[in-house]
């Protein structure tokens, strides 16, 4: 267990230092699409993930008990997940290798599935902090595979990119909400609401404008439907959560 977790932290070190190096929001800066966020949307996404990494690791390291499966689980998933995200840098940023990218993100994807899936199981305070980081995990890796997916358009035609703004746009707000009702996060959205908010005004297209908007009310309405659902929660358990077993 002692070498898992420095395993997790060196990974989350390493994944910090390339996503410094090779910055994904100068390649937004640089590749502008008609939805594609400011490259300062990268640099505060990224750094409250980063945040959210670095605490959970912190936490499994002096709070949980050695002996509990899900702490374990939870390192190796995140550490699997800190190597595919610098990994990912590096095929997007450095090599271009936009095969390499999208399986990784696939792989990124099941992942992150199996992380919201898993988180679910938990019965302790310390499973919203997880349950917020996998959620606004997964939603930026779906605007950052958006981007990707854009980069390639840039050599199409420009009705066709249009057309597939506007059908990644529809796309992103039907991951949220199934997320959201699928594996009960929905933090998911916090993310989408970022980006689409600062796009806004580079939004010259009426149809992805206002799609934009739906998808902020949404993203919003979804956002407060989790809180709610996570006081409810918490009020049924009346205080006892944490007396019950990690897993149930």
């Amino acid at each position: 267990m002692f070498w898992l977790k420095i395993l997790a932290g060196a990974a989350l070190v390493v994944q910090f230092v390339i996503s410094y190096v090779y910055r994904p929001s100068d390649t937004a800066d640089n590749n502008k699409s008609l939805i594609t966020p400011p490259g300062v949307t990268f640099a505060l996404c990224w750094a409250i993930i980063y945040t959210l990494q670095l605490i959970q690791i912190l936490y499994v390291f002096v709070k949980v008990d050695e002996k509990e499966k899900a702490s374990k689980v939870l390192l190796l998933t995140q550490t699997a997940m800190s190597v595919l995200n610098f990994l990912w840098i590096l095929l997007f940023e450095r090599f271009k290798n936009w095969v390499g990218q999208m399986i990784t993100i696939i792989l990124l994807y099941g992942l992150l599935l199996f992380h919201l899936a898993y988180t679910r199981t938990l019965r302790r305070g310390w499973d919203i902090l997880i349950k917020v980081f996998g959620g606004f995990y997964a939603g930026w890796v779906n605007q950052a595979q958006m981007l990707a997916i854009l980069v390639l358009s840039n050599s199409v035609d420009k009705s066709i990119e249009l057309d597939l703004c506007r059908a990644l746009l529809i796309l992103s707000i039907i991951f949220d909400v199934i997320v959201t009702f699928a594996f009960k996060n929905g933090y998911v959205c916090i993310p989408q609401a970022i980006a689409f908010g600062l796009s806004l005004s580079s939004l010259a297209d009426r149809v992805l404008y206002w799609a934009a908007v739906v998808g902020i009310v949404v993203d919003a309405v979804l956002v407060v439907y989790q809180l709610i659902s996570e006081i409810y929660s918490w009020k049924r358990q009346k205080g006892d959560i944490y007396k019950q077993p990690l897993l149930v």
